[in-house]
């Protein structure tokens, strides 16, 4: 018999065709997202193939002492929240630095306690070198469970020792300075100055401020002298003038009709046994490069009026000696 060409037949083998395609397609769709989902939700600072997600926050920290312990900056900066991981010191060359002054051991991580509902406290204890560290490693959780380390690096002041040239484990540093824990020397290009805390620092927690006592710069013995050697003699140069006013100051003011009235070139000053006595002791601080005394040296001043009497100058003072110790040849202002 001759088919019917309007059976219903061949339509049907055409559609199921169709869909069993179509079912095919959204299958392959449905596998390419599940293996798309993971690699762009990505693990986050600190993520591995163990996502740290799923790690606590003990694990967490431990991981990041770990890193530091192997000297690799980049991991351990996974590990600490953005805010705290920005610095040019943060690098394998500083850190390699410090593990070579005293390596991190011993690492033991307790369990962490809450502080906050999004913050933990994890209770450390380490070596660096020979010194024993114990702190709490503060932890944020995020919303959806990330972690971040809070304490991760300390940052250190270093105004003081702006222009001088300052190294850390002799790699030079310039602007702020953040480290992560280590052992780190503190030294200074410029000659004239050394650091007053001799021995290395140990950075471990931003709570211990004894931890920098004296880190500081301070000048050398033999710029102290050079500053008392330098005031001395431009002290002699205004001792020796007749003027009413100096560089050095001692200036004599005319006191109008209250007084007599001083003529120019007619001053006398000298400086008494007893400030000479101070001066060669005299107490030298600084401000950055710039050394200062902290002195009440001063001079007898005397002078002539139109008539040819002499008379003692009232409530004349010295200006502040200063020697900037950066300059190539340091000479005295007086200010």
């Amino acid at each position: 018999m001759t088919p019917d060409p309007f059976d219903s037949q061949p339509r049907r083998r055409g559609w199921t065709t169709t869909a069993t395609i179509v079912a095919v397609v959204v299958a392959l769709v449905v596998v390419v997202v599940a293996f798309m989902i993971p690699a762009l939700s990505g693990g986050g600072p600190g993520a591995s193939e163990e996502t740290d997600e799923a790690a606590s926050p003990s694990d967490f920290v431990e991981r990041y002492l770990h890193a530091l312990a192997d000297g690799d900056a980049d991991a351990a900066l996974d590990y600490v929240a953005l805010g705290l991981a920005e610095g040019e010191t943060l690098n394998d060359e500083m850190l390699a630095a410090s593990l070579e002054r005293g390596p991190i051991t011993d690492i033991d991580v307790g369990e962490a306690e809450e502080i906050a509902d999004d913050e933990v406290e994890v209770p450390v204890a380490f070596r660096i070198g020979d010194t024993a560290v114990s702190q709490d490693i503060a932890v944020s959780i995020g919303l959806s469970g990330d972690l971040a380390i809070l304490s991760g690096t300390q940052t250190i002041p270093t105004d003081a020792f702006a222009g001088m040239g300052l190294t850390v484990n002799g790699i030079p540093v310039e602007g702020e300075l953040t480290l992560f824990p280590g052992t780190y020397e503190f030294a200074v290009a410029n000659t004239n100055f050394t650091i007053e805390r001799g021995e290395p620092v140990v950075v471990a927690s931003g709570h211990e401020s004894d931890r920098y006592e004296g880190l500081r710069p301070v000048l050398t013995d033999a710029a102290t002298a050079t500053y008392r050697s330098l005031v001395a003699a431009s002290l002699q140069e205004c001792e020796a003038m007749k003027t009413l006013t100096t560089p050095c100051g001692d200036d004599v003011i005319d006191s109008g009709e209250n007084g007599p009235t001083p003529v120019d070139g007619t001053v006398t000053r000298e400086l008494p046994l007893e400030s000479e006595s101070k001066l060669a002791a005299v107490t030298v601080v600084t401000d950055g490069t710039v050394a200062r005394w902290e002195s009440s040296v001063g001079m007898s001043t005397t002078f002539e009026s139109p008539s040819g009497s002499k008379y003692l100058a009232m409530g004349a003072a010295l200006k502040t000696p200063k020697v900037d110790f950066a300059a190539e040849a340091p000479t005295v202002v007086w200010e």
